[in-house]
């Protein structure tokens, strides 16, 4: 139905994106696998995927020390302790990478933005 009826899949990429934006990090990590299984499976879905609402936000998720690194090692960027935050942060790091390839502009921006700041 998301490949015959376009407001369907933006319905879709809105609930998704509310859902991955959220403060709730195991359902933040199903709707970013999901995204990802349906953008795998669903080529047209990548056109309604490709926002700067969603990358840029899905950039923010994360946190500053990780964003905006400042010369800290990887090692000392380990979140203590609460290993759904840990798996969020990774999920969402390797998203913005497979997406920068594939799915569109704004992905590729905020991969960039991201790589130059480290």
């Amino acid at each position: 139905k998301l490949t015959v009826q376009p407001a369907l899949a933006w319905r879709a990429e809105r609930t998704i994106r509310k859902i991955a934006l959220g403060k709730d990090d195991v359902a933040a990590i199903l709707a970013m696998n999901l995204a990802d299984m349906i953008v795998k499976n669903c080529p047209r879905f990548r056109l309604t995927m490709n926002t700067k609402l969603f990358s840029n936000g899905l950039v923010k998720t994360l946190p500053k020390h990780i964003r905006n690194p400042q010369g800290r090692k990887f090692h000392t960027m380990q979140d203590d302790g609460n290993p759904a935050k840990v798996e969020r942060i990774s999920k969402t790091l390797l998203l913005i990478q497979q997406w920068a390839g594939g799915v569109g502009h704004h992905w590729k921006q905020a991969y960039e933005d991201m790589k130059l700041k480290n």
